[in-house]
């Protein structure tokens, strides 16, 4: 592992922040599973639906699936095509490595810059949701927010494969 305070730095707020999200997460997809199993209980057990507990789920879903995502980018296991990278000869996969990441960045970037102005343009409504009211900026912001945490993960993730704290695959470099 790299000895340097640069690289324990990074490394230590990917750790922290990871466990963050994946607590938010789980939380989130607890709570989601707890509200549809009691939905389907009240609505075909005892005949008495739950308005309010399908958007609620939904929204759970939502944020679980979105504040997880950086989670996904940080430990390198969002989509690609390690396939057609694999086939190249050692000298091309690092500049294909240095595509894919630049590419995904990118689009990260076009993807959080689209949010903002969604989100910016909601600001300005009053949109609520039908059962529970919530506000939907709430629910806008949190796609937002996980969109944001996904573009400085892989800028964290390029900085550690860049500056050798890690190795292509995600995995800690350790002197030798």
């Amino acid at each position: 592992m790299d000895k340097s305070p640069k690289g324990n730095v990074i490394l230590k707020i990917g750790q922290y922040a990871d466990r963050v999200e994946t607590a938010i997460a789980s939380v989130a997809f607890v709570f989601m599973c707890i509200f549809v199993l009691t939905t389907v209980v009240y609505r075909y057990v005892l005949h008495e639906p739950i308005l309010w507990s399908e958007e609620a789920s939904r929204y759970l879903m939502i944020t679980g699936i979105f504040i997880a995502m950086p989670v996904a980018v940080r430990d390198h296991v969002h989509l690609g095509v390690d396939l057609f990278i694999n086939m190249l000869p050692k000298s091309l996969q690092k500049a294909a490595h240095i595509f894919s990441d630049v590419i995904t960045l990118v689009a990260y970037l076009a993807i959080d810059y689209a949010c903002y102005l969604f989100v910016a343009k909601t600001m300005n409504g009053n949109q609520s949701s039908p059962a529970m009211h919530i506000p939907m900026i709430v629910i806008y912001s949190v796609i937002f927010i996980g969109f944001i945490l996904a573009t400085v993960a892989q800028i964290s993730n390029m900085v550690a494969e860049y500056t050798g704290i890690q190795s292509w695959d995600g995995e800690e470099r350790v002197e030798q």
